[in-house]
């Protein structure tokens, strides 16, 4: 428990469509020893709903030019952890903007996940604050077609 939250950061749940439980942790040692616990998954989530998702998080990044480490876990859902959460990253935006006390004007922010997957993944995240608030938020990265299909009537 000693590696959640840092400085003046603690777990914060934002919902934008889905509902993600922010958990910052201290270091990338201690995301990388993060493992899903079924039996207390759902206690965990009390009042998320079924959607709830986990999004941890650290400062340490594997590249220094990136400013945050993620994983993205979604158990509920089906999905055991994602390489890349761009709808995570958009609701960290609001996070961020309260949160890291960042002042007017243009920000940006990349944030590495995937790497515990072997699936590294960028995506970066740009913020406008004005009069002290988010203004605009956009995610984009870099992306790699993994499949294709037809669908036929």
């Amino acid at each position: 428990m000693d590696d959640i939250g840092f400085d003046h950061l603690a777990s914060a749940r934002w919902v934008i469509g889905n509902t993600f439980t922010f958990v910052p942790v201290r270091s990338l040692d201690a995301i990388r020893h993060c493992r899903i616990n079924d039996s207390k998954w759902d206690a965990a989530f009390v009042g998320g709903g079924v959607g709830s998702q986990a999004y941890v998080f650290t400062r340490e990044t594997a590249d220094p030019a990136n400013s945050f480490h993620a994983r993205m876990f979604a158990l509920r859902l089906g999905v055991t952890e994602d390489p890349a959460t761009g709808s995570a990253a958009a609701a960290f935006a609001g996070w961020a903007a309260q949160e890291l006390s960042l002042g007017d004007g243009e920000h940006r922010l990349v944030i590495e996940q995937g790497y515990e997957m072997g699936r590294p993944s960028q995506m970066e995240l740009l913020l406008t604050i004005q009069g002290g608030k988010l203004a605009s938020a956009s995610v984009g990265g870099p992306a790699v077609v993994v499949t294709e299909g037809t669908i036929e009537a």
